[in-house]
């Protein structure tokens, strides 16, 4: 049983330093494997994979930047930085917050119309450039809202830090001052951008369920059709679901909802879970940047061959090195 506030907080701050430099490693790789290794045949899936790589590789970013944990008080919700962001004030953090949440909202939503264009092309025959550019773009609505609506609501610090320090004497938070959070956990802004982000966590991962089941029936439909080009959308699935997992933690987390606590007892009923899940959110909404790459990695083929290669290439140019430096040194 943990007994410290800070007790989890040397896990998380190990996690986030590997997550920091692999998941950046890992997309930045991906970006290149997209623009470079992509076959032409699969040139139209290309807007999809760049689009989604590159809030991925945003959604690494902010969430390494802020590193928060959560801490629901009874009236408001504060915000501890434990990243970079904390160099630069409350101020900064609060918007890494919400670049965070906006951004794991909108990777979901993309890997999403990555499912919606490919049962378009299965039941249109094909999908326009122009029709892409508009599905994407249409992707971007409900994350700019989660981003911009908190911004214009009023934000008052004071009465979250010092109604934290009032409900929570026992915390350690020297090491998060000034912190930012919510003041008014009732306001519109708050309670619009939480629901936004509870339907996404909910409707993407069964959106995603609904048309890839209705696509593996069109492919059986047109057994002339590559069963590998829908392979990408099917195995999709997975990163959805980790990702609709930090937006149901998020939005519990801050209402301190009963069903979040009876998951968490389940889950970790060794653990102190109120502050197991202090940290849980954003590390729950943050691994699609980490995990998707890696599905990418295996289940696009061409992707997958360019790795294999690169690694037996560098593998045979070393053991050629080893055979003639030995070569050189045998006695004659």
């Amino acid at each position: 049983m943990c007994t410290s506030s800070d007790c989890y907080v040397p896990i998380f701050n190990v996690f986030w330093i590997l997550y920091g430099v692999f998941g950046f490693t890992f997309q930045v790789i991906l970006v290149f494997l997209i623009l470079y290794k992509l076959p032409v045949y699969l040139r139209n899936l290309k807007f999809y994979l760049i689009n989604t790589a590159c809030i991925q590789l945003a959604l690494v970013l902010f969430s390494f930047s802020i590193q928060h944990r959560l801490l629901a008080n009874k009236t408001t919700l504060a915000i501890l930085p434990a990243g970079p962001c904390k160099y630069f004030g409350p101020n900064v953090c609060f918007a890494s917050y919400h670049f965070a949440m906006a951004f794991g909202v909108a990777a979901g939503l993309a890997i999403l119309i990555t499912v919606i264009f490919r049962c378009l092309s299965l039941t249109m025959n094909g999908v326009t450039r122009k029709q892409s550019l508009m599905l994407i773009a249409l992707s971007y609505f409900v994350p700019l809202y989660v981003l911009v609506i908190p911004f214009l609501a009023p934000w008052d610090f004071q009465s979250v830090q010092h109604a934290t320090i009032l409900d929570h004497p026992t915390y350690n938070l020297t090491n998060y001052f000034p912190f930012p959070g919510f003041s008014d956990l009732k306001s519109f802004e708050f309670i619009s951008a939480t629901i936004l982000i509870s339907i996404a966590g909910y409707g993407i991962p069964l959106g995603c369920l609904i048309l890839t089941t209705k696509g593996l029936r069109l492919v059986k439909k047109h057994q002339n059709m590559k069963i590998n080009s829908w392979t990408i959308s099917t195995i999709y699935i997975t990163s959805y679901i980790v990702c609709s997992d930090g937006f149901q933690l998020y939005l519990h987390s801050s209402n301190r909802s009963r069903s979040f606590n009876i998951r968490l007892v389940l889950l970790f009923i060794s653990c102190d879970y109120y502050r197991l899940s202090e940290h849980l959110t954003l590390a729950t909404n943050a691994l699609p940047g980490l995990v998707d790459p890696l599905i990418s990695f295996y289940f696009i083929i061409p992707f997958r061959h360019t790795i294999i290669e690169t690694i037996l290439r560098n593998k045979t140019s070393r053991d050629v090195v080893v055979i003639a430096h030995t070569s050189s040194i045998a006695p004659i």
